[in-house]
C-alpha cells in the first residue's frame, strides 16, 4: 500500500499477464494441450474470431 498500488489489482494484472504467455508463442502451453482434442487450424481459427 505503501508503494501506491492496490495489491488486488496487481493481483488481476498478473493473471491476465500469465493467460496471455500460456497462449501466445513462444511457450503456448494451452494450445498444446488443446491440440489433443482439436486440429490446430481449428484452434487458431477460433482464437482469431
Amino acid at each position: 500500500m505503501e508503494l501506491g498500488y492496490n495489491p488486488i489489482w496487481w493481483g488481476v494484472v498478473l493473471v491476465m499477464v500469465i493467460e496471455v504467455g500460456m497462449i501466445t508463442p513462444p511457450i503456448g502451453m494451452n494450445v498444446f494441450v488443446l491440440f489433443g482434442v482439436a486440429s490446430m487450424s481449428h484452434i487458431f481459427n477460433e482464437l482469431n474470431h
